[in-house]
């Protein structure tokens, strides 16, 4: 079989000349159905009515971004107070738990730690452990 190796001259421009054939015919129909000041009042309300929702999409979507970015700015508040919250009770913190675990290993231990040589808990030491309970709880 032939392959074409050439197109036949004036091709190209046959058919853009048919399709505007056609599309004219197709605008006199709707023409015909159509008067002209009925089809510019249509086309006024569509353009109308295009608008309308289209402001309407347009206002939903900048209510929920408004909505989506009050509730991002919240949440980045609340993250920045709970940095500060730890970054202000971090130190205080830690020193009574050490402090706390030191007086416990002491009382369980009963090493003594201001009487050395003596296997009892002298006063001071369980007041001082007391002390350092508090401190803890008043902390938190």
């Amino acid at each position: 079989m032939p392959r074409p190796t050439a197109k036949a001259p004036g091709h190209g421009r046959r058919c853009r000349l048919v399709v505007r054939a056609e599309l004219g015919t197709m605008t006199e129909s709707f023409g015909l159905l159509l008067k002209p000041e009925v089809a510019a009042i249509f086309s006024t309300g569509v353009a109308a009515l295009s608008a309308v929702l289209g402001a309407s999409l347009a206002e939903e979507k900048k209510a929920k971004l408004e909505k989506d970015f009050e509730l991002e700015r919240r949440a980045r508040i609340e993250m920045n107070e709970m940095a500060s919250i730890v970054a202000r009770y971090r130190g205080p913190l830690l020193e009574s738990a050490v402090d706390l675990e030191q007086r416990l290993w002491h009382v369980l231990t009963r090493t003594g730690e201001w009487t050395p040589g003596v296997d009892a808990l002298c006063f001071e030491e369980i007041s001082y452990t007391m002390y350092t309970v508090a401190q803890g709880a008043h902390q938190v």
